[in-house]
């Protein structure tokens, strides 16, 4: 036998014996065998934005004190500010009861084909509340024709008028009595009775005030067209208005 034969021999006798790794049956007492694993992937990386943390939970109000409504957490009162004072709506109109007030000027009146010219006054007593007027008033006036003939009128009627401010305007219907000298004589050698005629009538008027001492009174400027059945003409006046508050 060679000397390498022999070598094989005595190294196979020395080696020890290692049972394979796939047998299930192990020694009593012996050792497990490690086994190595493969690590795992990290975990892949979320696609789009992260979510929100979650908002908290509002904090509980205190109880409000016994009787006292608390106010709600938006209000102004509740922030500490102050709450501004509501704005101002119109204001209405002056609430008046009386009105007093008296004009005096000139006239002119056209009756039948006779010019006549002449002056007159008229004092009034109504109510307002501010933006509009009522008043019964009473007129009266003298002339003269342009064939120097006395002229004579009277009436009684009822004003209407709408404020605007420094401005009325309005209208007034009336009975009207009127009284012309007459050119004739009687038997006597006397002139007779004037002639006398009583008719419905209406004038549109419209006026402002100069000037205003006060909220309610004031000084103003009237013009005013009348009308009656025989007679038309214009009526132009100064006069004073009072109105004693309520």
């Amino acid at each position: 036998m060679s000397l390498v034969a022999v070598g094989l021999l005595l190294a196979q006798a020395t080696a020890p014996s290692v049972p394979p790794a796939s047998s299930a049956a192990r020694e009593p007492g012996a050792e497990p065998v490690p086994v190595a694993r493969t690590p795992s992937a990290p975990p892949a990386p979320t696609v789009g934005p992260p979510a929100p943390p979650p908002e908290p939970a509002p904090a509980p109000l205190p109880p409000p004190a016994s009787g006292v409504i608390a106010p709600p957490t938006d209000s102004p009162v509740a922030a500490g500010h102050e709450v501004p004072p509501p704005a101002p709506g119109p204001s209405p109109g002056r609430a008046r009861w009386l009105v007093f007030k008296a004009a005096g000027g000139a006239f002119y009146s056209q009756i039948y084909a006779v010019h006549a010219v002449g002056g007159a006054a008229f004092i009034g007593l109504g109510g307002t509340n501010g933006k509009f007027q009522w008043d019964i008033d009473v007129f009266g006036g003298s002339g003269s024709t342009a064939h120097g003939l006395n002229v004579g009128r009277a009436s009684v009627g009822v004003s209407l008028e709408w404020i605007f401010d420094r401005v009325r305007l309005g209208f007034r219907p009336s009975t009207d009595r009127m009284e012309i000298e007459r050119v004739t004589l009687d038997y006597s050698g006397a002139r007779q009775a004037p002639m006398v005629e009583w008719s419905l009538g209406i004038d549109v008027h419209a006026s402002v005030d100069l000037v205003q001492p006060s909220q309610s009174d004031g000084l103003y400027l009237l013009a005013a067209l009348q009308a009656q059945t025989s007679a038309v003409g214009p009526f132009l006046a100064v006069g004073y208005r009072f109105e004693a508050a309520h």
